[in-house]
């Protein structure tokens, strides 16, 4: 029975354990077995038992010397193969054809298949009983050997589709693998180009920032001497007034423009932290534990048994990783959808982000020029106020001293004619001291004059000045062109006189 040790083995199947343990099943289910020896195969006879078709008895060592025939030996051997190979048919049958109606994997655990087997053996042990003539022991070997084969054949057929299904399945699990690299390069392509965008928009909001300070500044600084102005100026009230309006009205358009740019912050901030997330998924499924290996256990055995244990466990181990390996492929096919249409998201909307930005920009700068516009209006005006202010200073104190040298000029002519007076007719010198007085006096007169008319026309260009401010003021509430009109208005001032600058 050497030749089959290379047969598959089966005994590694739960149902065989369970219901035919080797050495137990035909002795319990009423066959006779030859009792193993330590010394001798279980094909041989033991020296100290006669073996018979109903028992065993021990044999007195006058008998020893008589050996027993060896075709009673084989004939027992024999039946004992045959059990076994109808047993492993009634359990390949069940196996293959009643798997469906059972839950279990092994349909004859249950009550009912323990009387269907029941009844099974007694039909056998029945036909084993009647009388019949003996089949030759070659041709049942070699029958028994054409059943191996064909099981063997099934079974590696069985096996084969497995690895197939096996191989389809490990194809499927690296093309899904293989598209995890190109996930997390696009995810960290959207990662960059948002951290750019953040930057870029930080950057933008600091310069506006830094344009609203000094656009503040400059208007605060502006407002100051206008209200300065209006302190030696009543009139000119009016006109600080409006460019305080003016100046406010900027500052709720800029403070609108920093709220829509914080609103963007916001926005960008709520992208980062989906980012975040789809790179915590994507490395999640990184670190993912993939499904171990299948085990393929297949030895060469030296009987039969050890053969069909080896088999049945290599199927057993098949069936149980290809399950796991299904599940975690399309575990692994869903994340990759998900993670496909988050990134989609993502990037449609850092595209809005975008556009977004874009008109932010051109509001900002927009804001920025018509800044730019009213500052350097403001400076113009604020230069020609000091200098109206310092032309006025200027002709008061010098009319100032004028009027003091008049009065002591007068109070010295006084005090010669209250001499002439006293004196009586006078001298020649008194006389003509008198006369350069007087005429010291008349100089006098004519430079007072002249620095009142001075004083005038100062008073005619600050009431120039003031209505250029309301003329300005106009000008912003008729729209946008009010910058071309304030430039014609102060080159029609530059060749009047009355703008220096």
């Amino acid at each position: 029975m050497a030749s089959t040790s290379s047969h598959p083995s089966y005994s590694h199947s739960p149902a065989f354990r369970l219901r035919y343990p080797l050495g137990k099943s035909f002795a319990a289910a009423g066959f006779k077995v030859p009792p193993p020896s330590s010394t001798r195969p279980r094909s041989s006879p033991s020296p100290d038992l006669h073996v018979t078709d109903n028992h065993r008895k021990p044999v007195t060592p006058s008998r020893t010397s008589v050996p027993q025939p060896r075709t009673r030996t084989g004939d027992e051997y024999v039946r004992n193969l045959q059990q076994q190979i109808y047993l492993l048919e009634l359990e390949t049958r069940y196996l293959r054809a009643g798997r469906s109606d059972d839950s279990g994997p092994f349909p004859l655990a249950g009550a009912a298949g323990a009387q269907q087997q029941q009844k099974q053996q007694s039909n056998y042990a029945g036909e084993r009983s009647a009388p019949g003539p003996a089949a030759p022991l070659g041709e049942v070997i070699q029958d028994l050997r054409s059943k191996y084969v064909e099981l063997q054949e099934s079974y590696r057929s069985e096996v084969e589709t497995l690895k197939s299904d096996l191989s389809a399945l490990q194809t499927s699990n690296a093309a899904a693998t293989a598209q995890l690299p190109s996930l997390r390069k696009e995810v960290a392509s959207l990662t960059a180009k948002l951290a750019a965008t953040e930057s870029a928009s930080a950057r933008t909001r600091e310069s506006l920032q830094v344009e609203l300070s000094t656009a503040t500044q400059r208007l605060e600084a502006a407002s100051a001497e206008i209200e300065r102005w209006e302190a030696l100026y009543e009139e000119g009230v009016k006109g600080t007034e409006e460019v305080r309006k003016d100046a406010a009205g900027a500052h709720v358009a800029l403070v609108e423009e920093k709220s829509k740019v914080l609103e963007l912050e916001a926005v960008t901030k709520k992208l980062g932290r989906r980012v975040e997330e789809l790179c915590a998924e994507n490395a999640a499924n990184k670190h993912a534990p993939p499904p171990a290996p299948a085990d393929q256990t297949t030895s060469a055995l030296q009987t039969l048994h050890a053969t069909l244990q080896t088999l049945q466990s290599s199927l057993t181990a098949l069936s149980n990783t290809h399950t796991p390996q299904s599940t975690h492929i399309t575990t692994l096919t869903t994340q990759l959808q998900v993670a496909q249409h988050a990134n989609a998201g993502l990037a449609s909307r850092v595209e809005q982000l975008d556009s977004e930005l874009l008109a932010v920009k051109t509001r900002a700068g927009a804001t920025a020029q018509r800044n730019a516009d009213l500052e350097r209006s403001a400076a113009l005006l604020g230069a020609d106020l000091n200098r109206a202010v310092s032309a006025r200073a200027s002709l008061t104190s010098r009319l100032t001293s004028l009027t003091a040298l008049t009065t002591a000029h007068q109070v010295r002519i006084a005090e010669l004619e209250t001499q002439l007076q006293t004196a009586g007719a006078g001298s020649r010198r008194a006389e003509e001291e008198a006369a350069a007085l007087r005429k010291e006096r008349d100089e006098a007169k004519k430079t007072i004059a002249e620095l009142q008319a001075a004083l005038e026309e100062a008073t005619k260009r600050v009431k120039q000045v003031k209505r250029v401010e309301e003329l300005v003021k106009v000008a912003e509430e008729r729209g946008d062109g009010y910058i071309e009109i304030v430039r014609q208005l102060k080159g029609g001032l530059r060749e009047g006189g009355v703008w220096s600058v």
